[in-house]
This record gives C-alpha cells, structure tokens and sequence, in this order.
C-alpha cells in the first residue's frame, strides 16, 4: 500500500496522526452543568472562609505547581495512549508502532513507526507540506486539551515520524 506512492501513505499517515489527536481532545464524557440553584445562606456563610486563601497559601512552592504539571502531563498521556489502544486495528495497517511518552515538564511526544520501508526523503518533504495543519491542530485542539488538564504553563507536543528500520524521517516540536 505505501509502497506505491509515499503520497498516499504520508497523507495517511498524517490523517490518522491528526484524527487520533482530535479523537484524544474529545471526551465522551458531558460537560458538568451549572447550577441553577441559589446557593443557601448555610451554604455560602461555609464557603467564604476558604474562598479567601490565606497568606501561606498564597505563597505555594514553585516544586509543587512544577509536580502538579507533571501529573497533569501523565494523565494526558495516559488518555492518549488508551485512544491509541481504542484505534489499534487501524493503525497497525499503517504503522508497526504508535507511541506516547511524556517529556517533562511539558511536552507529549507522539512517536510514529511505518509498518513499511518509504522513501525517507520523499515522506519527510510531505510531512513538512503538512507541518501548518499539524501545528493548527495542536493550536485548536491538543493544547487547549493539556491546558484544560493542567499541563503549563505552556504545552508543547513532538511528532517524529520513523521509517519501518527505526530510522527518523522527520520531527517537529510545536508549542503554546
């Protein structure tokens, strides 16, 4: 299939890489709904006090926003890697192997392995032909999604695209 023409399968390979991250930023799940209940007056007479932090609060440790992020880029990573496990069938058609990892603090690499040997030269200049649609997705998509998550203060994701002998074809980094 990606033997014929590095054409269709880098475009291929593209579609599946920008339909599994758009699939990642959706959530079956609802949004939570707004009350439209008024609050009681027990209620917000509890609330107040720790609506206001104290100083100390105020004042958290940088190593603890740092760890926060961290966890936040696991989870991130761990629900990209559960729709890459939902996708499973239709990936191995194209790639030996789709990976996520975290880099931290910040950063979701996504690692694609063609089942098959292309043309490196000739997929690396039509994965850089589609570098803006990649880039506009993680834009519309990918970092509202690790932002939403508490991946920050600024997101970052690393696409690197390998031929079937492991070696890289094209990377690129994108960030917030």
């Amino acid at each position: 299939m990606f033997t014929k023409t590095i054409r269709a399968g880098a475009t291929s390979l593209t579609a599946l890489a920008l339909a599994l991250s758009l699939t990642a930023c959706s959530s079956d799940e609802p949004e939570p709904e707004a009350s439209t209940e008024p609050a009681t007056q027990e209620a917000t007479t509890e609330a107040t006090p720790e609506a206001e932090p104290s100083a100390t609060e105020e004042e958290a440790p940088e190593e603890t926003t740092a760890a926060d992020s961290e966890a936040a880029l696991d989870e991130y990573v761990a629900m990209e890697r559960e729709q890459l496990e939902a996708a499973g069938d239709s990936l191995a058609e194209v790639y030996s192997e789709v990976t996520v990892e975290a880099q931290y603090p910040d950063t979701a690499v996504f690692t694609y392995t063609y089942a098959q040997e292309v043309p490196a030269e000739e997929a690396a200049t039509q994965l850089e032909s589609m570098a803006g649609d990649l880039k506009e997705l993680c834009e519309t998509g990918v970092f509202p999604a690790m932002e939403s998550m508490g991946v920050g203060p600024s997101q970052k994701v690393t696409y690197v695209y390998n031929n079937a002998d492991g070696s890289e074809i094209w990377s690129q980094t994108f960030e917030s």
